[in-house]
């Protein structure tokens, strides 16, 4: 028997009502891992069985959830930490579906168009320019400013399928994009945004502090480029008190850890404990790696 009529034949066993049967075979298909999610799905769709759906509902879920799990702990683990990897694995959970080939070649084709003009004499300011115009005249990403803090807003391939992000998710891409270019952006967490900082090539092999910026950007101002004292006049208008975090870049994992921060408060606004307590899982593996 090959191994998809072997699934398949154990999926048939999800109806048994005898719950040590069931318990036997929802073990055997969550060993064989994410591949089983494509029979389940098909055996919804064609049972109208509530028990079937319930327990397919449930395993799947499961399944993708350790799934992504063992991805971001490995993601974590490796030092690496591409922006954009540790935002798609977290897209992953919420669309099992998605792949990494239509994301891809998205982000590969903006790399390729900024590429075809990026040079070594331009400027930091004038490769801020170009990625400016490419991310945003030509591939024409916006900002939305309707139901902003949806969870949905906060995902890589709505973004990109949309071509509208909110104040974070158009930051984590605009970010990502830049660091596989080359750029020496990172995150700055900034009260009720969210921008990046442009690092001085000179200050590269040091320590990231707050006089790492050489300036920042802001992608949900169409890229907008900033200085410290704008970040001053910022926070006076908001009544918040300057902190040297203000103004000093974040590393890439602490950027994923915010976002799933946002998750983890859009979702419980929505009353969907269950994936609350999956972010905050998420959020517990990559900060103990």
């Amino acid at each position: 028997m090959s191994q998809e009529s072997n699934i398949e034949a154990i999926v048939k066993l999800l109806d048994d009502p005898d719950e040590e049967i069931f318990s036997a075979v929802k073990n055997k298909l969550f060993d064989e891992g994410i591949s089983v999610i494509k029979y389940l799905e098909k055996t919804w769709e064609n049972s109208e069985n509530p028990l079937i759906h319930q327990r397919i509902e449930n395993l799947t879920q499961e399944i993708n959830l350790h799934f992504v799990v063992e991805k971001l702990k490995s993601w974590a683990i490796t030092g690496k930490h591409d922006l954009l990897e540790g935002a798609f694995w977290l897209a992953k959970y919420q669309y099992p579906d998605y792949d990494f080939a239509s994301y891809d070649h998205v982000v590969n084709q903006i790399i390729s168009d900024v590429n075809d003009e990026l040079n070594e004499d331009l400027t930091p300011l004038e490769k801020v320019t170009l990625m400016n115009h490419i991310f945003f005249q030509v591939n024409k990403f916006t900002r939305t400013f309707t139901t902003t803090n949806t969870p949905q807003n906060f995902f890589l391939n709505n973004v990109i399928q949309t071509k509208k992000g909110n104040f974070f998710s158009l930051a984590l891409l605009y970010g990502g994009i830049g660091q596989r270019l080359g750029m020496p952006l990172l995150p700055l967490n900034l009260p009720d945004n969210f921008a990046l900082a442009y690092l001085n090539p000179r200050t590269l092999h040091l320590p990231i502090n707050e006089d790492s910026a050489l300036f920042y950007i802001n992608p949900a101002n169409k890229g907008a480029v900033f200085g410290r004292l704008e970040i001053d006049d910022f926070l006076k208008k908001i009544n918040i008190r300057p902190e040297i975090y203000h103004y000093t870049p974040m590393h890439n994992i602490d950027a994923i850890i915010l976002l799933l921060d946002y998750l983890i408060l859009s979702f419980n606004k929505l009353g969907e404990k269950n994936k609350t307590q999956d972010f905050r899982l998420l959020q517990n593996n990559i900060r103990n790696g």
